[in-house]
């Protein structure tokens, strides 16, 4: 109990933290994913495809999908407007960063909504809810079981649904579109984006880069010293 003049925690070493990079789905996956949920889930449940739909299509966090609520779209705008969030069965009325943003939808992002219409629109608030129940969805829990479910069918390996944010962040990059867009679309700040998303910047250069090591083209010298490959 007595005061001490040094810090006895000074000779110990923190330990080094290794952050794992992200972890997306390609396109290709995204798309056969989404065909996958609408196809085995119809009527009512088609609310799994569509919330999956948006989420790789907005790139959306969890907390803001299950907050977003019709009276958010902008139908002339095509936008959404991004302002809450569901966190741990409380609505916060701030997202994580606690600003708001408008999200440019796409014509996937826009099918979604248009799939959710007839089942959520006219009852307003929330834009997903249960199918059995016609509450409003406070965790992400029952929407993860059919997306899993959907890649043991395809044979995709298994990544959890917020992946689905680092989707739309990669598929942005890899189409070229300016990261600082894409870094408002997600509401990232920029230096933050380029942080976790450069090396998906230069899109398919690296691979195309790549093939050039597995051509198996090695470079000859001859005695008179002309170059060329065999």
């Amino acid at each position: 109990d007595e005061i001490i003049d040094f810090n006895p925690a000074l000779k110990i070493k923190s330990a080094k933290h290794q952050k794992l990079p992200p972890d997306p789905f390609s396109e290709i996956e995204a798309r056969k994913i989404i065909a996958d949920l609408y196809k085995h889930h119809s009527g009512r449940e088609a609310v799994y495809a569509a919330y999956f739909e948006l989420a790789f299509w907005t790139g959306m966090r969890t907390s803001e999908l299950l907050a977003l609520e019709w009276t958010d779209i902008d139908w002339f705008s095509k936008t959404a407007r991004v302002c809450k969030a569901q966190s741990k069965g409380l609505l916060n009325d701030k997202t994580k960063t606690a600003k708001s943003r408008d999200v440019m939808l796409t014509d996937e992002a826009l099918h979604a909504l248009d799939q959710m219409k007839p089942l959520t629109y006219l009852g307003q608030g929330e834009i997903f809810k249960s199918p059995r129940t016609g509450a409003s969805w406070k965790t992400d829990k029952s929407p993860r079981e059919p997306l899993y479910k959907s890649l043991r069918r395809l044979g995709i390996r298994r990544r959890k649904a917020y992946a689905t944010r680092h989707t739309y962040a990669t598929i942005m990059l890899m189409r070229g579109v300016n990261p600082a867009f894409a870094a408002a679309q997600l509401g990232h700040s920029l230096q933050m984006f380029l942080q976790v998303y450069a090396k998906w910047i230069h899109g398919d250069q690296n691979k195309s880069e790549f093939q050039k090591i597995k051509s198996g083209q090695v470079l000859v010298i001859d005695e008179s010293g002309k170059s060329g490959t065999e």
